[in-house]
C-alpha cells in the first residue's frame, strides 16, 4: 500500500497524491521527490540549515509548486496527524540512508501553509 500525500496551500486549493510508491523506510522528503516523478507531479525548495552527522541536509520546505511561504509563514507538516518539526533531505553524499521520520506503507503526509503564531 502506497504512502498518501497532501497539499494544502491554504487559498481554498489543495493537491492530493493518493498512491505514492515508494520502498521502505524512506522519508518526507523522499515521498515529495517521488511526488514529483508522477504525473502531473510537483515540484519543491528546501532550505538546508546544516547537515547532520548522517550527511543528511536538516531543514524545512520553503515552497511548493511554486508557492513560497512568506514572512510569519511555515509550511507545516505531518505523518499521520503527527506533527514533524525538523525534515531531513537524503543527499548523493548522507551516509544514512532515509531522512528523519520514517514514512512507511499506509501512512499519510499532510503538508498545510499556515501562519506562525
Amino acid at each position: 500500500m502506497p504512502v498518501t500525500l497532501h497539499i494544502d496551500f491554504s487559498n481554498g486549493v489543495t493537491k492530493a497524491f493518493a498512491q505514492v510508491s515508494m520502498g521502505p523506510n524512506k522519508s518526507v522528503t523522499q515521498a515529495l521527490d517521488a511526488a514529483a516523478l508522477s504525473k502531473p507531479g510537483l515540484t519543491y525548495e528546501f532550505d538546508a540549515r546544516f547537515v547532520d552527522r548522517g550527511g543528511r541536509e536538516v531543514g524545512a520546505v520553503t515552497s511548493i509548486d511554486g508557492v513560497v511561504r512568506q514572512e510569519g509563514q511555515v509550511w507545516a507538516v505531518w505523518v499521520n496527524d503527527r506533527a514533524v518539526s525538523d525534515l531531513r533531505r537524503v543527499t548523493g553524499s548522507s551516509v544514512t540512508p532515509f531522512g528523519g521520520v520514517k514514512v512507511e506503507d499506509g501512512d499519510t503526509i499532510t503538508f498545510k501553509l499556515m501562519q506562525m503564531d
